[in-house]
């Protein structure tokens, strides 16, 4: 396996910028099927580095390029998994981050896999009605575990929890209402953002 000797991982953990080399070992996922996510097409790579190595899903490898690819390719950190044993170390997955082109295409393809449109309704102050102030290409599918990392305020907590996928441009914003298939729902909040996204999933509540 070839062994990179001095990787420049960035990350913006805390809103800073933190540079640091360490030694990867990484080589192509060629029969593994994990799940890593909307980019699993991009032929993803696994890495084992020292247990002590900082490394985070989000983190930004550079400087490597197994398969001769032009200098500048970045990849992506997307799974960190500490190994125990005889031979402790860490394990990973990393997937090649793509260019612009390359993430319109994925942006592109990932919004053909959006089957239903629904409009989206805002008050725009608590005496107006509700008003639709656009639509948005959707994929509406009830939460099937529990959703802890967006808080969902009272008495809003007892309704039925829906997750939607849209295009990352969709313009919703927290407390706006969903209306498709004669339902309505409402917005709680969106996951948070990783680099290079794709889809952008949301959090809503069944209103009706």
């Amino acid at each position: 396996m070839p062994l990179l000797a001095n990787a420049i991982v960035s990350s913006t953990r805390s809103g800073a910028t933190v540079l640091l080399n360490t030694s990867l070992r990484i080589y192509p996922m060629r029969f593994e099927t994990a799940p890593v996510g909307a980019l699993l097409e991009q032929a993803p790579y696994k890495f084992m580095a020292d247990p002590g190595t900082s490394l985070l899903p989000g983190d930004i490898i550079s400087g490597y390029n197994p398969l001769g690819e032009s200098p500048g390719t970045t990849y992506v950190v997307r799974q960190v998994v500490a190994i125990g044993g005889l031979l402790p170390h860490l394990e990973g997955v990393l997937i090649p981050a793509p260019n612009s082109a390359r993430l319109a295409e994925l942006q592109l393809a990932a919004q053909a896999l959006l089957p239903d449109i629904a409009n989206i309704q805002r008050q725009l102050s608590p005496s107006d009605q509700w008003s639709t102030v656009g639509t948005a290409q959707c994929r509406l599918e009830p939460s099937k575990n529990p959703v802890n990392e967006i808080p969902i305020p009272r008495p809003l907590d007892t309704l039925q929890r829906w997750l939607m996928t849209t295009v990352v441009t969709a313009g919703l914003l927290p407390n706006d209402h969903v209306v498709a298939n004669g339902r309505t729902w409402q917005v709680i909040g969106s996951f948070a953002g990783e680099s290079w996204e794709v889809n952008r999933v949301w959090l809503l509540v069944l209103r009706s």
